[in-house]
């Protein structure tokens, strides 16, 4: 896995992205997993293409990025043409250091490789962006998919992007659209591109944590309250009016909510790695054999054997 960071940081270093008096560079697709069937540019495309796309900070890649694909995957009204994986170091709300890219996009890389050895079937690719907003986001693509699928217009592509309920309610904040005129980019934005939406609950990270059946029962109430805040935003909010506007182009996933994966989250990961590495200095065998089995249940195992190995998020 070593051997995948060095190819990642030796591609990096050729197209030197993201570093200072640089333009924004386009699209980049550092991974293609090998089970993945080949994207079908080289036929005239009989049928429009559809663009599954997760794009998440991956920090740390979880069963729920998965369990997302997945459920998108299988309930979209239109079968994707391709899944793609994309990350953004430019972040509208989280800072993210450059020296961290090669590590990130290997952990993504070894996420799409566990769904497409899942997903033999479909395209899969994993796709640096240069862009911080879902709008912006969304042009690169386009221009992207028209330029390998050799389309001289975008009218046969849609894209789909998957997001959970908190960033969808980010995604309507007029806060993001200063200065700019938002109904216009809204317009934009949903002409070609789609949303497929799931809530998503965080449990406890404590290892005091509650007994599951409890944590079943919060997670269901947690669920029906963040239900009822997006309910609220889409009724009351600055962006109401725009929200019912584009109602039908937004797909929600309601029986990934019912899902246990549903309350994984990568905060949680990240908070059972630090007990374990304190465990692994301070702690017993079992100590750290009992959090080493919570974390495989929670991270596909390529990724967690990764993270194990480089001995990531200690801090």
């Amino acid at each position: 896995m070593s051997s995948r960071k060095d190819a990642i940081q030796k591609l990096l270093a050729q197209v030197k992205p993201f570093q200072p008096n640089y333009p924004s560079p386009p699209p980049l697709s550092f991974h293609t997993p090998s089970t993945s069937p080949p994207f079908p540019s080289t036929t005239p495309l009989s049928s429009p293409l559809n663009i599954l796309i997760l794009d998440s900070s991956y920090n740390p890649p979880t069963t729920a990025h998965l369990s997302l694909l997945q459920s998108s995957l299988s309930h979209l009204p239109q079968k994707p043409t391709q899944t793609l994986l994309t990350f953004s170091p430019a972040n509208a709300d989280k800072s993210f250091s450059p020296s961290h890219l090669p590590t990130r996009l290997t952990l993504i890389s070894l996420l799409a490789d566990t769904f497409s050895l899942q997903n033999p079937q479909t395209p899969t690719q994993t796709i640096l962006l240069s862009k911080p907003y879902f709008k912006d986001k969304a042009n690169e693509l386009l221009l992207h998919y028209r330029q390998i699928s050799r389309s001289q217009s975008a009218e046969s592509i849609r894209l789909w992007f998957i997001l959970g309920y908190d960033t969808l309610i980010r995604f309507f904040d007029p806060k993001y659209y200063k200065e700019i005129d938002m109904t216009r980019e809204m317009e934009k934005f949903f002409e070609k591109g789609r949303i497929v939406c799931a809530n998503r609950v965080v449990p406890s990270t404590s290892p005091s944590s509650p007994p599951q059946s409890v944590q079943q029962n919060a997670s269901r109430n947690k669920i029906q309250e963040q239900e009822g805040i997006l309910k609220q935003f889409m009724d009351s909010s600055d962006a109401a009016s725009l929200i019912a506007r584009f109602k039908d182009r937004i797909f929600f996933l309601p029986e990934w909510l019912d899902s246990e994966v549903a309350g994984v989250s990568s905060t949680l990961v990240r908070g059972l790695l630090k007990e374990y590495w304190h465990a692994k200095t301070e702690g017993t065998v079992e100590e750290v054999k009992e959090l080493e089995g919570r974390l495989r249940e929670l991270v596909p195992a390529g990724v967690v054997d990764f993270v194990l190995e480089e001995g990531l998020y200690k801090d």
